[in-house]
């Protein structure tokens, strides 16, 4: 099984059990295909990319044999006899230009799709429409012929990661609650608690100005929901204390919640599914041609659900 994975890193938890459940062993991490000795001193914009590769490596370093490859090297993943993920990382804070975030799934659809079985998106809407969205998706199956997914519920696709993590009836309960919350996440934290400095285009180092997010925060904000997935994360001092020292700043109460990875899980075990009966058809339609493949998809999915229950 080859399962191809265009994600934001604000789910890399979510996506990481994703994975671990499914039974993925090796995964790819697309980095840029420019090399580290033709980087110039002025591209920040690839210097930051390499940096969420590695990010996200160190990550899934405990649980997976992980490489961080460029494109033209996704040959590999064809000469690999293991259940793998390819992946491509997209940076936090997409949503602030929704219209690229529509680009980079396409171009990364275009990119992975002769490489794999079946595509999971790891998405909120972000800003983008359910038109939009559904357009690309639609535009790939027909065009490539390949499953692609990404988590939804009864209502459709949800509007953002938090409402993956928590599922959009909980985040609607905390707003009717206190419509001044502020979300966190352990992925989130730990990104807003590196130093808080802008890279310009130009090169320099340029302080945020803090002074109005204050202003705002304290005006309108009254909590913030400190976002666990497992006892681990409960017990996390140095999450614990980035959020403390956020609550301080911006003198809001802590909530906790309890988050899960289910939402993700459902679109890939959807996507599974689709690939499955995929490959059925072709089995019934020339033979015992993709018999193997198909066999392995029962397999898998059967594994997944076990491990999903």
């Amino acid at each position: 099984m080859r399962v191809g994975v265009l994600a934001c890193e604000m789910l890399c938890r979510e996506l990481r059990e994703t994975l671990k459940s499914a039974g993925i062993r090796r995964i790819f991490i697309i980095s840029s295909e420019e090399s580290t000795e033709r980087r110039s001193v002025g591209n920040f914009e690839e210097l930051k990319k390499q940096f969420l590769c590695i990010r996200f490596r160190n990550l899934l370093n405990n649980s997976f044999a992980v490489e961080i490859v460029k494109s033209s090297e996704l040959k590999k993943v064809q000469a690999s006899d293991e259940n793998v993920a390819v992946i491509r990382i997209t940076e936090l804070k997409m949503h602030d230009n929704p219209h690229l975030l529509i680009e980079e799934i396409e171009k990364g659809i275009l990119e992975i799709k002769d490489f794999v079985d079946f595509i999971l998106l790891g998405y909120g809407l972000c800003g983008c429409s359910a038109k939009e969205v559904r357009d690309v998706i639609r535009r790939a199956e027909e065009r490539y012929g390949i499953p692609v997914e990404m988590p939804s519920d009864e209502e459709g696709f949800f509007n953002n990661c938090i409402e993956i993590a928590l599922g959009r009836d909980k985040v609607r309960s905390i707003l009717a609650e206190e419509k001044g919350t502020f979300f966190m996440t352990p992925a989130g934290a730990y990104i807003a608690g590196e130093p808080h400095v802008v890279i310009s285009e130009d090169g320099f180092l340029t302080a945020e100005d803090t002074a109005n997010i204050i202003k705002i925060l304290q005006k309108h904000y009254k909590q913030v929901v400190k976002i666990f997935y497992s006892e681990e994360d409960l017990a996390d001092k140095r999450y614990s204390a980035i959020v403390e020292r956020f609550a301080r700043r911006f003198r809001l109460r802590v909530r906790s919640e309890r988050g899960s990875a289910d939402a993700l899980k459902n679109a890939f075990e959807r996507a599974l599914r689709r690939w499955q009966q995929k490959a059925e058809a072709g089995e019934a339609s020339e033979g015992n041609k993709a018999s193997a493949r198909a066999s392995e998809a029962r397999w898998r999915q059967a594994f997944f659900l076990s491990h999903h229950k």
